[in-house]
């Protein structure tokens, strides 16, 4: 039912339509039979039933534009053909709320990364007896910084999960996952290929929030065999920089160093406006090579990560991705605001149309001319 709705969705219009109750707030909200709490206190969440389907409705702090990130990232989705989480725009007590259609079937679950991991490092031998860190083979395998070892337990843990969220790593834990739960091992490729598709849509999408609990697989159970099926993308608020609180100032930065670019056009004015088109950096990564110091979580920036990718890449990668880069600029960041804004029968600041064109096509640019200057010094 919600999915037909046209326009800006007013939900209290909804719930009087779809049930005939009259909204209060949101602590009688959940007193109905078609409303649920997804966890406590202060960042819980509440379900919505539409009749057919269930909606997560996440609040948007006022003068924030994460919702738009939501939008904007699902619909480039859509346009690559990644699978993707199907998100709408609503409004309920004159604010605006992002909804997201649950994506999972009956019998099945979401495995994030992070499960995935500590699975597989509760059954490392060393785990039990608390010397999984001075062990030379598991510092090995999964390359752990050795600057990590002079942390507390605490950050350890930590800073381990943090350092194994990368292709690379993934591959060998995803291994070992699939052997502890007797998973089928030919399904990894396929399972690989998706947690790749997402590293490179969070390349395309500026996407700064893909930690470990933010990308997992869904897993089924079919009789005694468990399953699991390629990620599927899903919260994608802090995408474009959308997210930051002070967006007036984050352009404002951009367009300082862009100007200042443009007037000299020397290499260190390029690299000053390259340094903050990148500031938020990758959290998904190739390999551990992305992060600089760990404690710190600093890290490449996006182009230097993307340039590592593109390295250790086959040609046939190489040339879909050019593909991809070429199909999105020629749609244009443009078209895809038009979009958003027809569907959804809203208008979006100017300012920060204008901020997205801008740094979408410059940003395209620099990755199209990444994936030229590989390909010629092959």
């Amino acid at each position: 039912m919600l999915e037909k709705q046209k326009g800006l969705i007013v939900l209290e219009d909804f719930f009087k339509e779809a049930y005939q109750y009259t909204y209060k707030n949101q602590e009688d909200l959940l007193l109905q039979p078609f409303a649920e709490y997804e966890g406590v206190g202060a960042t819980s969440l509440v379900w919505i039933y539409d009749g057919n389907d269930r909606y997560l409705l996440k609040k948007v702090n006022e003068n924030e534009y994460t919702w738009l990130g939501e939008l904007l990232s699902n619909k480039i989705a859509k346009f690559l053909h990644r699978p993707c989480a199907t998100y709408r725009l609503a409004t309920l007590e004159g604010q605006k709320v992002i909804l997201s259609k649950d994506f999972l079937k009956e019998k099945e679950t979401l495995i994030l990364g992070v499960q995935i991991v500590q699975e597989v490092l509760n059954h490392y031998p060393y785990a039990k007896d608390n010397k999984i860190f001075s062990d030379e083979k598991f510092l090995e395998l999964y390359a752990v910084p050795k600057n990590i070892l002079g942390f507390d337990a605490t950050l350890k843990n930590k800073y381990l999960h943090n350092n194994l969220n990368n292709l690379e790593q993934m591959w060998s834990i995803l291994s070992l996952y699939c052997d502890l739960k007797k998973i089928p091992s030919d399904l990894i490729p396929s399972l690989m290929d998706s947690l790749t598709q997402t590293f490179l849509f969070d390349v395309y999408t500026f996407q700064a929030d893909r930690h470990i609990q933010n990308w997992g697989f869904i897993q089924e159970k079919k009789g005694e065999q468990i399953l699991l099926k390629p990620n599927i993308l899903f919260d994608q608020a802090a995408s474009f920089g959308l997210y930051n609180k002070d967006l007036d100032k984050r352009i404002k930065d951009v367009y300082d160093r862009l100007h200042i670019y443009q007037k000299f056009q020397t290499e260190k004015a390029k690299e000053n406006f390259i340094n903050i088109l990148y500031k938020d950096r990758l959290l998904l990564t190739p390999s551990e090579d992305a992060i600089i110091n760990a404690k710190s979580r600093k890290r490449q920036n996006n182009l230097q990560v993307f340039s590592y990718f593109l390295e250790v890449s086959s040609s046939e990668m190489r040339q879909k991705v050019e593909e991809e880069i070429e199909a999105l600029e020629q749609h244009g960041m443009t078209n895809f605001l038009k979009e958003i804004m027809e569907e959804n029968e809203i208008t979006i600041d100017p300012n920060v149309v204008q901020y997205l064109e801008t740094t979408f096509s410059y940003h395209l640019f620099y990755l199209k001319e990444k994936v030229k200057k590989y390909q010629r010094s092959r």
